[in-house]
């Protein structure tokens, strides 16, 4: 019986998902309401992480680049906190940089990003936030190491 319990208990033990990583890294962050928006940035591995970064490259912006247009413009409007991040920093960044080229409205001094990744952004985006008005603040990222 003590066995079965055991077992039944290393059962429910899940890795957390990338959004419940987002949250936890605004969780307690002053100002900070329930509502802050959060995009997850993810791959199944490295490689794919690179096959998304040359798509959004040569290609076309991805899925969560434009995602993130339309929030940052939204923001310019009324105040937003968006955290954005997963545990691939290249593709999160290519993410983010997409998503401010696409953005129309300037100045976005109503948006406040949250970074969340292995890595601090880079000169490059902390020059396009500045640039942009917006605030970006760097949390680093919890989850299991990009494989």
């Amino acid at each position: 019986m003590l066995g079965c319990l055991a077992l039944a208990s290393c059962g429910s033990l899940r890795e957390p998902t990338t959004a419940q990583l987002l949250r936890r890294a605004v969780d307690g962050m002053p100002g900070v309401a329930a509502g802050a928006a959060l995009v997850s940035v993810e791959a199944d591995s490295t490689e794919a992480a690179w096959g998304r970064i040359v798509r959004a490259r040569t290609e076309t912006p991805l899925a969560e680049s434009r995602l993130l247009a339309r929030a940052f413009e939204a923001a310019a409007a009324e105040p937003a906190l968006i955290a954005v991040g997963g545990p691939y920093p290249k593709l999160t960044e290519q993410v983010l940089l997409d998503a401010f080229a696409l953005a129309r409205t300037d100045p976005l001094a109503g948006l406040r990003l949250v970074h969340v990744s292995p890595e601090p952004p880079s000169a490059e985006l902390l020059a396009v936030c500045a640039k942009r008005g917006a605030v970006c603040e760097h949390r680093a990222w919890t989850g299991r190491p990009a494989e």
